[in-house]
């Protein structure tokens, strides 16, 4: 009966654990917006070096292609005409 006694003293008792199970969770969630933000981060320095590499590669096989296509004939012997 002595323990019945105490539990109604403290009408107003927090639950150590459950405020202990929150801030766990909230730290929880700050680590994984910082690892999401971070993967963020990473992918789009990857689409940057890819776009920014883009137009090197784009000349380059343009450059290679008209190095090629002016010798290139048809069957009967003419040059391709691009219009």
């Amino acid at each position: 009966m002595a323990h019945d006694m105490s539990n109604t003293s403290g009408a107003h008792r927090t639950d150590t654990d459950a405020i202990t199970a929150q801030l766990g969770e909230r730290s929880n969630l700050g680590r994984r917006q910082t690892d999401l933000e971070t993967e963020l981060r990473s992918g789009f320095k990857n689409i940057d070096t890819a776009v920014t590499s883009l137009p090197n590669e784009t000349r380059a096989s343009i450059a290679a292609l008209s190095m090629i296509l002016p010798s290139a004939t048809s069957r009967n012997g003419r040059r391709w005409a691009w219009r």
